[in-house]
């Protein structure tokens, strides 16, 4: 359903995104190589402690070798897949706005 609905989001909607998509034997739950943000979806507010050293590790190598930003959205807080859609829309389009700004600077 999240794919379905971000991809017929209106054209001022991120767009290009990837769904499922691995980087450095890593699944990334919702990615944008445009601004190379990845999305992780969880469950719940408060992860395992092995879970939180493993996010720790796999954030780290990525951002470290492959530049890639990761933002989690706790689909708990959440009513509905359109709610989390828009809000992972919304994440997108603020980093991509942040890079643009970065790029005149």
């Amino acid at each position: 359903h999240l794919e379905d609905f971000m991809s017929s989001s209106p054209p001022k909607e991120p767009t290009s995104l990837q769904y499922n998509v691995y980087i450095d034997g890593f699944e990334l739950d919702i990615y944008d190589p445009v601004s190379r943000l990845n999305i992780e979806l969880v469950g719940y507010p408060y992860p395992r402690r092995k879970d939180v050293r493993r996010n720790k590790l796999r954030d780290a190598h990525l951002k470290l070798n492959k530049g890639v930003l990761t933002s989690r959205l706790v689909m708990s807080a959440y009513t509905s897949v359109e709610e989390i859609a828009k809000t992972a829309a919304r994440f997108i389009r603020n980093e991509r706005d942040r890079l643009e700004v970065e790029a005149v600077k």
